[in-house]
């Protein structure tokens, strides 16, 4: 846990404290002007990068920093830079938590002031609070800004042993993992949601610092992209749509990728579609390609040559992922060899049987679409289906027996339940009798959420 220095006994909002200047933070004093709050926190507030998106991070004790989980995927290292200093790259991800949508990175080598803790404990509607953070953020070298606002309520979640801070301080995208703080400076929570953009969510600094000790031992297993490739190499392509994944790796200079693709045996290389999505929101195609199963936007058309090699342009600095399935529905093994480095992601998705009366718990995680549940029913038989989440925001399908996902599917999103409404609940009446398919889904890209079905 984050040490205490100096005596906090005068304010009991104060849970763990190492003051970077006691006389600006001393809690037992008169309310701080927003000036005074803004010059006591900001030095601890850092702006968090990657090659995908941006946010704000927290410095506590040790050097290290906090911010939400949704800023660092799918990178296992971030850039840190210290306010209107010199970016720190590749700071790395010490531990995540996919149910509080956390991420502690570090220690970051930076001389840089740890905010002080404080507790949501006998807080009021009506307080006076802060933002800080980096919200809508593009100089190179940023400045965190401030927005006030007051205390609207308290959130609590309690299937999920969760508090949430609600307030109307004015919040953008980038003010993710940034603090929400008092009128003495002390925080009070890391913000992560908004509710149609009026008002923000931040999870309680109580529920941070009771997190700490996991995060630095590393949290939640996961898989984050690779941190190097090969330019040559073998990827299994499964018979189902979702196919094969890799990345492609950036690069500090222009130019274009030749990929030559083979199959083993004698399965036939014109069958493997290909689709290639760039960060910079380029996107490729094959003339294969089935664009109704694999969601594409904007896409140019790829045709290879006669030896299967395929060709198309990159920006320097340019991050990749490229699909591959076969239109045949067959399972076939894909060597490649590349002008530039791939590396084959992980495979995480897995089928679990569950029954009438269970309750499960999962994690969607960054690199794979959904979760699969297998579930036996009787035709006619109805069952209530509940999918919840703390941090984030779950849905899932339900297919019948032979069914494969389409846009017609049997849909089940936000149902007024849970922190905003955003978890999912319905009652299901099997048309037919074998075993359905439930897949479940997190609209944040990622989270951890818990799946319950029960008799209707």
């Amino acid at each position: 846990m984050v040490s205490c220095g100096g005596d906090t006994s005068a304010n009991p909002r104060v849970i763990a404290a190492v003051p970077a200047d006691p006389a600006a933070l001393a809690s037992s004093g008169p309310p701080l002007t927003a000036q005074e709050v803004f010059r006591s926190v900001s030095p601890s507030i850092v702006y968090v990068s990657n090659e995908l998106g941006s946010g704000s991070g927290v410095v506590i004790d040790g050097g290290y920093v906090v911010t939400n989980l949704h800023v660092i995927v799918p990178f296992s290292a971030v850039n840190v830079t210290p306010p209107a200093g010199e970016e720190i790259r590749d700071v790395p991800v010490v531990g995540v938590d996919f149910a509080a949508d956390l991420a502690l990175l570090g220690p970051i080598d930076a001389d840089l002031p740890p905010i002080v803790l404080g507790t949501t404990a006998g807080i009021e509607n009506g307080e006076d609070v802060y933002l800080v953070g980096y919200p809508s953020e593009t100089e190179p070298s940023p400045t965190p800004t401030i927005a006030e606002g007051i205390v609207s309520r308290l959130r609590r979640i309690e299937d999920w042993d969760q508090t949430y801070v609600q307030t109307d301080a004015d919040i953008a995208g980038g003010q993710s993992g940034g603090a929400l703080v008092d009128d003495h400076g002390l925080l009070l929570g890391i913000s992560g949601l908004s509710l149609d953009e009026a008002f923000a969510l931040a999870i309680s600094t109580d529920d941070v610092a009771s997190r700490l000790e996991d995060l630095k031992a590393g949290g939640d297993d996961w898989s984050p992209l690779p941190d190097d490739g090969t330019r040559t190499g073998k990827v299994k392509v499964p018979s189902d749509a979702e196919g094969a994944s890799l990345e492609l790796l950036p690069e500090h200079d222009d130019g274009d990728v030749t990929l030559q693709l083979t199959t083993e045996d004698d399965d036939d290389i014109d069958d493997v579609a290909m689709l290639v999505y760039l960060t910079d929101g380029t996107s490729y195609a094959s003339e294969n390609a089935d664009l109704d199963e694999w969601y594409s936007g904007g896409e140019e058309e790829i045709r290879p040559s006669g030896d299967g090699t395929y060709t198309f342009h990159v920006d320097a600095d340019v991050r990749g992922w490229i699909n591959l399935a076969d239109t045949d529905g067959r399972a076939v093994t894909v060597s490649y060899d590349s002008s530039r480095a791939l590396a084959a992601l992980p495979e995480l998705a897995e089928s679990h049987d569950i029954e009438v009366g269970d309750e499960v718990e999962g994690i969607i995680e960054p690199l794979e679409l959904d979760d699969e549940y297998v579930l036996d029913l009787d035709r006619g038989q109805r069952v209530r289906i509940t999918a919840t989440t703390g941090a984030s925001d779950v849905a899932f399908t339900v297919l019948q027996p032979g069914e494969e996902e389409d846009f017609d599917s049997f849909y089940v999103d936000d149902s007024f339940i849970g922190v905003a409404g955003l978890d999912a609940t319905t009652t299901y009446v099997a048309k037919v009798s074998g075993k359905h398919r439930i897949l479940v889904i997190d609209n944040f890209g990622q989270g951890a959420y818990r799946l319950s079905v029960e008799k209707a």
